[in-house]
Order: C-alpha cells, then structure tokens, then sequence
C-alpha cells in the first residue's frame, strides 16, 4: 500500500497567480496549495514553466513584465520555497505521446500533465482543457 500525499503539479498560471495575485486563485486551488505547505510536501512545477515564463514577458499583449518574472523565479529559488522545480526527462518527454493531442495541443500544458502522470501526482489548473487530458484529478 502507498502512502497518501498531498503533493501536487502546479500549471504555470497557477504558479505566477501563487507568487503575484493570489486572489485569483480558486478556493480549492488555493487549499490544495496550502495543503502541501502545511504537510512539508512541495509543489512541483515543471522546468518548461520557466520557459513559458520567457514567452509571456516576450509577447507583446501579455501584461506579465519581466520585474513579474523575476519574482516567480526568486520564489521558486528561496530556501524555504514552497515550491520543487522538475526536471524534463526523457521519461516525462516520452510520456507527452500518451496525452491526447485532440484534446489540448499546446506542447507546454502536454508537458505539464505528462510531469504529473510520471510523479503520479494531482494537478492544479485553472485550465479547462486539463481534464479531458488526463485520467488524474485536476483541481481548478
């Protein structure tokens, strides 16, 4: 038998709205996050959200500055962040064939559930495509 955890995967959005406007969070997005701090469990983001970090400052109608990023970057760095980075490996990179491209086509979100299906992990996304694309649970 496994142990329960309370661990989760968070999506990029749910990171920079952690970090930089936590009113945005829904309630049980927000409890689920709490949840991990109070047991010591850490939230994982994967590496590609700090990749999608780059592009939202890059885009030119996205009010997401680069002052916005460097502040989810200091949080993910902190000593007593909250939060894991996760590594894109190989495994996770193969696993990206079994989410369903029909689903949702955006490669980053296809990495995100893939990371979660490998640590076998809920995920927290505001995302309304992220169900359909996986079998674990999504908290929104």
């Amino acid at each position: 038998m496994t142990e329960a955890t309370t661990a989760v995967v968070a999506d990029t959005h749910i990171v920079i709205w952690y970090v930089l406007n936590p009113a945005k969070l829904s309630y049980e997005a927000t409890a689920a996050l709490e949840r991990c701090v109070t047991t010591d469990e850490t939230i994982r983001v994967s590496a590609h959200s700090l990749i999608e970090l780059v592009y939202a400052v890059e885009r030119a109608n996205n009010p997401f500055s680069e002052e916005d990023r460097q502040a989810v970057l200091g949080t993910l760095a902190a000593e007593d962040s909250p939060f894991q980075v996760v590594p894109v490996t190989a495994e996770i990179a193969n696993r990206v064939a079994s989410v369903p491209r029909t689903a949702n086509a955006d490669p980053g979100d296809r990495i995100i559930v893939a990371t979660a299906e490998v640590l076998g992990l809920s995920i927290v996304s505001a995302d309304p495509k992220f169900p359909g694309m996986t079998e674990l649970t999504v908290i929104a």
